[in-house]
């Protein structure tokens, strides 16, 4: 009886989350906005996945809700950066062209072009509108938003909630009015509503500028959803940052496709690449959703990249993969002419210019 009263509350809580929801028609900034008609991802009121992908055949929510996986989910050894060796991991970092700190999840700080930009922040303990319902953090943030330097951009990727997090968006915009957040299109009124007021929704390969620094939204094989009826109602997809110098792919949350291809065809060589690898069973339901940890090393090398960083994975259980094969499988997959980042939460690197791999 318990866990149907869960349950119930749950589905309360999502129908009054899908009433906060994008409405219709589209906006951009607050302007009504059309997607032409020669954009195959938008059919005039909800999104979709283009080009050459395997879909999922539906079904995500009711086949993961109750499985224990989350229970027994163990996290690898040396695993974590100890908070006093976090800080100075970042405060050491600074001497380099680009530095990147994994705080957990998708959640990165990123030093590049002299701005500090901070990807799908989540410091929350649970991924969910409903705690304590849903996953729960395995370990706490490596970094907390007090240890931040200011943040001149926030980067999200989509409105799951495992990243975009609106306990965390108020705190960060309590701390960093002035912070701009770069978002898909139709995800303005979840971050207005946080309290920014700077904000720059962008359709995929829309480029919009931070100082120098160039930021390009891009395409992703994913979905969207924040309650019971605004499936895929905002747009979902991946960042590419560019000093001038070097890019850098954020790949956000996304399975296998063509689209990666366009990426490099449009925009060139990233050598740095932040791929996904964990989420991906069962994997007919995960497959139009999330990438294998082999797929997600092949969406790097796809753009070129000479430095690799793993991301949502060793944080939230989301799936019934053991942490460990996700760790394993992303170290196994081979790339030649590319080197493997496997950061612990906390630890920050900094990465020195080199010669991309494949230019």
């Amino acid at each position: 009886m318990g866990m149907q009263r869960n349950i119930v509350l749950a589905l309360l809580s999502l129908l009054v989350a899908a009433c906060a929801g994008p409405g219709s028609p589209l906006t951009k900034n607050g302007v009504a906005y059309v997607t032409p008609k020669a954009k195959a991802h938008h059919d005039g009121r909800h999104f979709r996945n283009t080009g050459r992908f395997t879909p999922s055949p539906g079904g995500r929510w009711t086949d993961l809700a109750l499985d224990p996986y989350r229970r027994t989910a163990k996290l690898p050894a040396n695993h974590v950066l100890a908070p006093p060796l976090a800080r100075k991991s970042l405060s050491l970092s600074r001497n380099h062209p680009v530095a990147v700190t994994w705080i957990g999840h998708s959640t990165f700080l990123i030093r590049a072009g002299g701005k500090w930009l901070l990807t799908d922040p989540v410091f929350s303990n649970y991924a969910t509108p409903i705690p304590p319902i849903g996953p729960k953090r395995l370990i706490p943030p490596g970094l907390e938003i007090e240890d931040l330097p200011p943040i001149d951009a926030i980067l999200l990727s989509h409105n799951h909630y495992d990243h975009t997090d609106f306990p965390s968006l108020a705190k960060l915009a309590k701390r960093n009015p002035k912070s701009r957040v770069f978002i898909p299109l139709g995800n303005a009124r979840t971050v207005r509503q946080a309290g920014f007021t700077d904000i720059v929704e962008a359709d995929w390969f829309e480029e919009n500028n931070l100082g120098k620094l160039a930021v390009t939204a891009l395409p992703a094989i994913h979905s969207s959803q924040r309650g019971l009826f605004d499936e895929n109602r905002a747009l979902w997809g991946g960042w590419s940052l560019n000093t001038g110098r070097r890019k850098i792919y954020f790949a956000g949350d996304s399975a296998a496709g063509s689209f990666i291809h366009q990426i490099r065809k449009r925009l060139g060589v990233h050598q740095i690449a932040v791929v996904p690898i964990g989420g991906y069973t069962p994997r007919h339901v995960e497959k139009g959703e999330h990438a294998t940890p082999e797929e997600a090393v092949a969406l790097a090398r796809a753009v070129g990249a000479s430095d690799i960083i793993p991301m949502h994975w060793g944080t939230f259980a989301l799936t019934g993969e053991p942490i460990v094969e996700q760790r394993d499988r992303f170290l196994a997959a081979p790339t030649p002419k590319a080197e493997k980042h496997l950061l612990r939460i906390g630890e920050t690197i900094g990465l020195p210019r080199r010669s991309p791999a494949g230019s």
